[in-house]
């Protein structure tokens, strides 16, 4: 079925590349062509993570505001600045928000 959902076909199949398991020949055939490559599984903590971000640590997580591998009780709050190194000068915008709540009776 190219394109479709796969369909269980009965058999368990685990990629020895990537360690995720599937339930049928279609689904492994269509993981080996495009996810093997960059997503795998953990068997130690039973996860599934991006080999093209950083290696795996069981317990951390991959932030998407500091693009690092970290703890999930640590907190991030500012992404790094990108330079665009074919540039010769370039602008940075900087906003810092602060909130006051008044009641007004």
């Amino acid at each position: 079925m190219v394109g479709g959902p796969c369909v269980a076909d009965g058999s368990i199949i685990e990629c020895q590349k990537c360690y995720v398991k599937f339930d049928s020949e279609d689904c492994y055939e269509r993981h080996k062509k495009a996810m093997c490559n960059y997503m795998h599984f953990c068997k130690k903590c039973a996860k599934r993570y991006r080999v093209l971000k950083n290696e795996h640590i069981c317990g951390n997580i991959y932030c998407n505001v500091c693009l690092q591998n970290h703890r999930p009780e640590e907190f991030c709050f500012i992404q790094p600045v990108r330079l665009n190194k074919n540039k010769k000068t370039q602008r940075i915008l900087v906003f810092d928000f602060e909130v006051v709540k008044q009641f007004i009776s």
